[in-house]
């Protein structure tokens, strides 16, 4: 499998640790690591990429053509997602591809291995944590609903999902993240969660979705962590790590690095290892990048913001009673989808989709279209 590691100004920091777990752990040599940075980025991930190399099916280094904006979410990191899909279609070595944030840490020895067999046993195109969409309320409750799922972003995807055309149109829906989106605010997993489901996808415990936590410690065997704050709020993790984790995405300090290499202390300079020579890292440069960003200039005074691994919950959903012929006169003009519909009444598909039907269209399943009955 390729395992991806995307690389931007806020969390390049936890590079060298990652790099430092990889080393330890080993067990690459049958896999590609291949490291996505931003623009300003790629000087740390070459040095970084050269200290895997000898150890690693394949090492390489594809960077953007540019820096993404930085108090941006999601639009930037669905962008640099996006822009990963995109490539990997077109690479000549169409194998599974695991994107692994930069604070999703390996916990144990053989354990790309256990995924790749995992996810090749699923049968299933995308393979990671099936969770609960999360809602919020006005009152900042959380609030699931009944058959409304997402998978988190550190999975693993099939390398021509970019390209894919039968079925759902998800090679469509990727071209529609990035900046200045209309997806906003939904990130990638949230946007894309109903045609994923479709196309197929399976939950593992292989990955242990941790999200926002914090004081990694091992209590009988085990990890156990705490929930940590995060802006914009994201659903409370903290608690057990699940026992058959291999991979612990979340931990916002070094508090796990610390448990997995307490013998290792920080760089210097970080992400530089002089006894490696980062001119050897492979540089694949795009001449003609396979997404178009468009991005804004960023604003140096703006603070920055993390990644989200998950939705920025959207508040208490409003039912809409709209006329039959205002939503006639939509599907007239263009072709419309249930998510379009739902996204401008800010509702769920399936509210949007009881709506719509109430007034006499049709839901076609399960591309989503809306159609005359």
């Amino acid at each position: 499998m390729r395992i991806v590691i995307p690389v931007s100004f806020h969390d390049q920091h936890q590079l060298h640790d990652l790099v430092t777990i990889l080393l330890k752990f080993g067990g690459l040599e049958r896999h590609h690591v291949t490291f996505f940075p931003q623009l300003s980025q790629t000087q740390i991930a070459k040095e970084q990429c050269a200290r895997l190399m000898p150890v690693t099916g394949n090492a390489s280094v594809i960077p953007m053509d540019r820096d993404l904006p930085i108090n941006n979410v999601p639009q930037s990191p669905n962008a640099q997602w996006a822009f990963v899909a995109r490539t990997i279609a077109g690479l000549p070595d169409q194998i599974p591809w695991l994107f692994m944030e930069i604070d999703a840490k390996p916990t144990k020895h053989g354990w790309a291995d256990l995924l790749e067999s995992a996810y090749n046993r699923s049968g299933k195109p995308f393979f990671g944590n099936i969770v609960a969409t999360p809602y919020r309320t006005e009152q900042g409750a959380w609030y699931t609903i009944a058959q409304d799922e997402m998978m988190m972003g550190v999975g693993m995807y099939p390398a021509f999902m970019a390209r894919w055309n039968e079925g759902p149109d998800i090679a469509g829906r990727i071209a529609e993240l990035g900046v200045g989106a209309t997806c906003a605010p939904w990130t990638w997993g949230v946007y894309l969660r109903q045609t994923m489901a479709v196309l197929g996808w399976a939950h593992t415990d292989l990955i242990s979705d941790m999200n926002s936590t914090k004081n990694y410690r091992e209590a009988d065997g085990r990890l156990i962590c705490d929930t940590a704050p995060s802006e914009p709020a994201r659903r409370p993790r903290g608690g057990m790590v699940h026992s058959d984790a291999v991979l612990v995405h979340g931990c916002k300090d070094d508090s796990l690095t610390r448990i997995l290499v307490p013998e290792v202390e920080k760089p210097v300079v970080a992400g530089l290892d002089p006894s490696f020579n980062s001119d050897q890292a492979t540089l694949v440069i795009k001449e003609e990048p396979p997404v178009e960003l468009n991005a804004p200039p960023v604003s140096l005074d703006e603070p920055s913001s993390p990644i989200p691994a998950e939705p920025d919950p959207h508040p208490t959903i409003i039912a809409k009673d709209l006329p039959e012929s205002a939503i006639r006169t939509r599907i007239t003009a263009k072709s419309t989808r249930v998510g379009d519909f739902a996204k401008e009444w800010n509702m769920t598909p399936r509210e949007a989709k009881r709506i719509i039907e109430d007034a006499g269209f049709e839901v076609l399943v399960p591309s989503g279209w809306v159609k005359e009955k």
